[in-house]
């Protein structure tokens, strides 16, 4: 596994809940889109079918969990709030 090297921000990990592969710049798009967070957000694919969100101000973070549940292109997105000790693969994704 790589390193993770982390910056300072506001973490989110997230997944689509599809059978189907996804393009992740169109779900990166469509998030930053549907999100817009004032302070901005980057996109990154970790392992498997996640990815980590990372916003640079508590209030972008906090008014994305707190609006869940997110779709993309008519599947569930799971979003689950991780902190710099966190493994965002260990998150157990199995509730809303």
């Amino acid at each position: 596994m790589a390193r993770r090297v982390w910056i300072a921000g506001f973490y989110v990990v997230g997944r689509v809940l599809s059978s189907k592969p996804f393009h992740p710049e169109a779900l990166q798009s469509t998030l930053r889109m549907a999100f817009n967070p004032g302070k901005g957000m980057d996109f990154k694919m970790i392992e498997g079918d996640r990815f980590l969100l990372q916003f640079f101000h508590s209030l972008d973070r906090e008014r994305v969990l707190a609006r869940s549940p997110w779709a993309y292109d008519k599947n569930l997105v799971i979003l689950a709030p991780v902190d710099y000790e966190d493994n965002p693969n260990l998150v157990d994704f199995k509730f809303l």
